[in-house]
């Protein structure tokens, strides 16, 4: 069976209520919604900080789930759906027939869904006579920050990891215009 999340899903996937605070608090409200599948018994929400990596968010018998997320935590999700019947499993074990009777069959799980919040996205600062650029990256995807004068020559000037925290780059101020730009690889 295959579960597709809404299109306009990003834009209702964080009811982005909340305000700044520590990365451990969970200060925002997430609604994640999906299309229902005719047939099934319910779904399963999987939810994580990494692509791929999920842990059990809720099983529901409703297409959505509602639950709170930390504002300056990317998030990924994927949710299968259910039949509560039981399947019967048989195998022969040394001459032995053995049954299990498993109360829940459970899809595969469907396309992943990502959102990184607006607040963990690069942002720069000067103060003290230093420029700050700080960026929020994906664990395993480098980040390198390029500086131009003139917005047609770039140069790299730092590579950062994605190491789901923050980023940092930082340079002295100098005379004339100086811009910043990432590039994801």
């Amino acid at each position: 069976m295959r579960i597709n999340f809404h299109l306009g899903l990003l834009c209702l996937l964080l009811g982005c209520a909340g305000s700044p605070v520590s990365s451990a608090v969970m200060d925002m409200t997430v609604t994640v919604a999906w299309d229902e599948v005719a047939g099934v018994d319910g779904y399963v929400l999987y939810t994580g900080n990494q692509s791929g990596n999920y842990s059990l968010r809720a099983i529901e018998d409703t297409n959505q789930v509602t639950f709170a997320w930390s504002s300056h935590q990317q998030l990924f999700a994927a949710v299968t759906s259910y039949l509560d019947q039981p399947e019967i499993i048989c195998r022969t074990f040394s001459g032995t027939n053995i049954c299990v009777t498993n109360a829940l069959t459970e899809s595969a799980y469907s396309s992943e869904i990502f959102f990184m919040p607006s607040n963990a996205l690069p942002f720069l600062s000067v103060s003290n006579g230093l420029v700050y650029l700080i960026g929020f990256g994906w664990l395993g995807t480098n980040y390198t920050v390029l500086a131009s004068g003139n917005l047609v020559s770039w140069t790299a000037v730092a590579t950062n990891a994605g190491t789901n925290a923050p980023w940092f780059y930082s340079e002295a101020l100098g005379p004339g215009s100086r811009f910043f730009k990432t590039l994801i690889q």
